[in-house]
């Protein structure tokens, strides 16, 4: 942690690392799984299909409008917000009663997980140093193999190795979500819009030695020289 309590860009991109890992664990998770859910609901090969693409539609539909939402009510507020929803979305799809049921909050989770790309790459793309910004999102984005890995395996291993069920991996995945918004909320900053950042915060020097109009344009009078001794 740097000194004031703000987080090295380390963290920053350690936090995250996880949030993709959980993320793409719970949209990994289903496919180990897919099989016993349609024979619980007996299913056939499209309905089946039909799961996953209702999350990928309201993934990708909630890409632009998380974007204008992040920029205009704060980009940490959404993430946590998403990763929230997508936790107790994630509890949802374990506890479906009902195909229907299960589409609806398969639908949700979409929606939750859009909402953490826009705003993770402006909050890391904010801390992490220009010269290290490849090497940065090159860290971040490999959370997404690691949580689809996560997923695959958690799933299979629940589920069918342990005996638990389809729904038990679910159910487990909302724990590790829950706590990567927890560490967001607690450690990471809303990024600074620099827009919004005054000459004085952006100049480190003081006023009183700060070069005036005159000489910061280059354009100096007879006079000048006389003007800017000690």
């Amino acid at each position: 942690m740097k000194s004031g309590g703000r987080p090295s860009w380390h963290a920053v991109v350690a936090i995250c690392v996880l949030g993709w890992v959980v993320l793409y664990a719970g949209r990994a998770v289903l496919a180990p799984v897919l099989g016993a859910i349609g024979a619980e609901w007996s299913l056939d090969k499209a309905r089946l299909g039909l799961v996953s693409s209702v999350f990928f539609l309201t993934y990708a539909a909630a890409q632009v409008p998380t974007g204008l939402l992040a920029d205009r009510f704060g980009k940490k507020m959404l993430l946590v917000g998403g990763l929230v929803a997508f936790a107790l979305a994630t509890v949802l799809r374990g506890l479906a009663p009902s195909y229907t049921f299960f589409l609806v909050a398969a639908g949700l989770a979409g929606l939750a997980q859009g909402t953490y790309y826009p705003s993770q790459f402006a909050i890391s793309s904010a801390v992490i140093p220009p010269s290290r910004r490849g090497l940065g999102s090159a860290v971040i984005y490999s959370g997404m193999a690691v949580g689809t890995s996560a997923g695959l395996i958690l799933g299979s291993t629940v589920a069918f190795t342990l005996g638990l069920g389809w729904r038990a991996p679910f159910w487990l995945l909302a724990f590790p979500t829950a706590a990567v918004a927890l560490l967001f909320a607690r450690l990471v900053r809303e990024p600074v819009d620099r827009d919004s950042v005054s000459m004085d915060a952006l100049d480190p020097l003081p006023t009183e030695i700060r070069p005036g109009p005159v000489a910061a344009s280059g354009r100096c009078g007879p006079g000048c020289a006389a003007q800017s001794g000690p």
